[in-house]
């Protein structure tokens, strides 16, 4: 009887652990806006950001942000302040030289795959 109650017992913590790790992978990741370093424009609706971990996070956007492709594009958070982490609901202004500003909004922010990163342009 007392070897049932512990093997109860070991299972329901064992499966509170599991429901927390895949609770919190399911959670999106954290960037805050004074680790950021650098970022990148996979396409007009992905970014790259890199943090000072070097740890690398893609930022999914709810519309096209047409001018972050565009050479010499640089970024401007309405919110995010430096503590926080960006957020799905975000806002981000892309100005890039001789185009019209973008306005963007954050889908999603999660942390990217193990993979060769290109030259990122460096934060503002």
């Amino acid at each position: 009887m007392r070897m049932t109650k512990n093997a109860v017992l070991v299972g329901t913590l064992l499966g509170a652990v599991l429901t927390t790790h895949i609770a919190a992978a399911a959670e999106e990741a954290c960037l805050q806006r004074n680790r950021l370093v650098s970022w990148r424009a996979v396409n007009e609706t992905t970014l790259e950001m890199t943090d000072r971990a070097m740890s690398r996070y893609t930022v999914q956007l709810r519309n096209r942000c047409v001018q972050a492709t565009r050479g010499g594009a640089r970024l401007a958070y309405r919110y995010w302040t430096e503590l926080t982490c960006l957020r799905t609901g975000e806002v981000l202004t892309v100005f890039a030289p001789g185009g019209t500003r973008s306005t963007c909004f954050v889908s999603s922010v999660q942390t990217a795959a193990d993979a060769p990163t290109p030259a990122a342009a460096p934060a503002n």
